[in-house]
């Protein structure tokens, strides 16, 4: 039972799937804080570095995925942004 409530909770949530659905949502202002949150993170943990591609080669594509986090009684405790590599 627990995972069927686990699975209709997704549906209910309707975390956006873009990043143009999260920033155009009403919950804009949450979302943009969670990019930037993700975005200083991955600055600080010095993930990537700025540079030129090289002749012939492909960047490797990303994606955001969004989520809000609730607690034990259902309340909204924080949304959050993660950016992965997409076709891995």
């Amino acid at each position: 039972h627990i995972n069927l409530a686990f699975m209709a909770y997704d549906k209910i949530e309707n975390d956006p799937i873009t990043y143009l659905q999260a920033i155009n949502s009403e919950n804009k202002t949450d979302w943009e804080n969670a990019i930037k949150d993700e975005i200083d993170s991955l600055n600080k943990m010095n993930t990537w570095e700025t540079t030129s591609l090289p002749e012939g080669r492909k960047a490797i594509s990303t994606k955001w995925v969004f989520k809000t986090k609730r607690n034990s009684n259902n309340e909204i405790i924080k949304r959050k942004a993660r950016l992965v590599v997409k076709g891995f």
